[in-house]
């Protein structure tokens, strides 16, 4: 058994020196004047566009381009390619997501016909033990997190809408290798006292884009009425979680 083991290893190390070297080797073949990315296959990656509006983010290929799919106002309006895994998303700025990387996945990203990012994709190295507990928003869940992602703990929506809270954390969202626990944890955490207060008669949602969904929804119900008593001069008053569980549900 420790011979076997032992070469698994050796395996591995030399895979992941291999991949290092196939990424040196790529960087330099990038196309000049463009911003070059690096991720282990696996993991997720953000790429920033900058563009408002309607955008076409495509993939270089060997007769010019690929287009992936079209956004506009930060939703998907067509994908130009299968996606049977829900690989390719987009988030409210427009920025490109790529989840579950594969070596595949390398190569000059386009929004617009511009190119804006060089993408090269290497070879996981071993996998990292993931710290983890049974404490938290998803109760007997075990809650991962990896070693990556370290900047979910410290976000905090503070005095911000929701949605310019969920567009941070799902840029830092894609950086980190954490399970979706630990992910709905760190995001129910962020939240403002109100929203939280907001969501703790209810049971947690099934996933991490409905438990955004649905803060969202309570969020511009809570403005809208913070809104309508000061035009009206009146003291401000929070609505009760019944009477907002109502207004989210209308």
């Amino acid at each position: 058994t420790v011979v076997p083991a032992l070469f698994r290893s050796l395996t591995r190390s030399c895979r992941v020196i291999l991949g290092s070297f196939l990424t040196f080797l790529k960087i330099i073949d990038a196309p000049r004047g463009i911003h070059s990315l690096s991720k282990p296959e696996g993991r997720s990656v953000s790429l920033a566009c900058g563009n408002e509006g309607k955008v076409v983010w495509s993939k270089g290929a060997d007769r010019g381009t690929s287009a992936i799919l079209t956004a506009e106002d930060g939703v998907i309006t067509q994908k130009h390619r299968a996606d049977p895994g829900n690989r390719y998303r987009v988030l409210a700025d427009l920025s490109l997501v790529i989840v579950n990387l594969s070596l595949s996945d390398s190569g000059t990203y386009y929004c617009n016909n511009d190119p804006v990012v060089y993408l090269t994709v290497y070879p996981a190295p071993p996998a990292a033990q993931c710290l983890c507990n049974t404490q938290g928003f998803h109760g007997s869940i075990p809650v991962c997190r990896g070693e990556s992602g370290s900047g979910l703990l410290r976000i905090r929506q503070g005095r911000r809408s929701v949605a310019d809270y969920a567009i941070e954390f799902r840029t830092l969202a894609a950086e980190s290798n954490w399970n979706l626990a630990a992910l709905m944890e760190a995001y129910h955490q962020g939240l403002s006292e109100e929203l939280e207060d907001e969501l703790a008669p209810r049971d947690p949602p099934s996933s991490l884009e409905n438990l955004i969904e649905l803060s969202l929804r309570l969020d511009n119900r809570l403005r809208e009425r913070h809104h309508s008593q000061r035009s009206k001069g009146g003291p401000l008053t929070l609505p009760t979680s019944t009477h907002l569980s109502n207004w989210v549900e209308e």
